[in-house]
């Protein structure tokens, strides 16, 4: 009764509405035995496990292969943060891509239990994680996420480099210029996103807020 079959899986899924009603017509006649019922069950459970054990190892994997995309993605995430913090670049982007994706690494966590160790018994679903037959990970989910962080970032790289190249025409070649052209040429703006740090953060508002 409380084993969920999507019905993609047609076999299982009308295994389990026959038994239902086998058991709906037990309740109302005498005329079947135990065994009869009993045999349909057994196949049912066996078949429900093997499926199961299937799909909890499939979306266990699936799952670890989207965390670690998350995580590559965490350089970016915390460039963005930074550029987010420079007033002098305009309103913060892509705020709401930042807290789905801080939620997201906090709350996806796959199933620590293998599939040897994944025995149902009572229940139809694992102890540990309650994952669902036929539950899909949220992949679209975070690639979507993902490329939302990759286009705020790349509007605030933009930006910066706009607001760079304007306050190099206009600012005399001070000692302070001097050192940001330098920083430029060695690693360009784009590739701040791999070094971006508090001092460098702080040495870009300087640059950037003008005489």
């Amino acid at each position: 009764q409380q084993a969920h079959v999507p019905d993609e899986l047609r076999s299982l899924s009308l295994q389990r509405q026959t038994l239902q009603a086998m058991l709906h017509m037990s309740e109302l006649t005498t005329s079947f035995s135990a065994q009869a019922i009993r045999d349909p069950i057994d196949s049912f459970l066996e078949e429900y496990q093997r499926a199961y054990t299937s799909h909890h190892d499939s979306y266990r994997h699936t799952l670890a292969a989207m965390l670690r995309r998350l995580h590559d993605t965490a350089t970016e995430v915390n460039a963005l943060e930074r550029l987010n913090s420079i007033p002098e670049l305009g309103e913060p982007l892509g705020a709401g891509a930042l807290e789905r994706f801080h939620r997201l690494t906090a709350s996806l966590t796959p199933c620590p239990r293998p599939p040897n160790r994944l025995s149902l018994g009572r229940t139809p679903r694992c102890r540990s994680c309650g994952l669902v037959l036929g539950q899909r990970p949220p992949t679209q989910e975070i690639a979507s996420l993902v490329q939302e962080i990759d286009g705020a970032l790349k509007e605030q790289n933009r930006r910066l480099s706009a607001l760079v190249v304007h306050h190099i025409l206009r600012r005399p070649m001070d000692s302070q210029m001097a050192l940001f052209i330098r920083m430029v040429e060695a690693s360009n703006v784009s590739g701040l996103v791999q070094v971006l740090d508090d001092q460098i953060v702080a040495f870009l508002r300087e640059v950037l807020k003008g005489p």
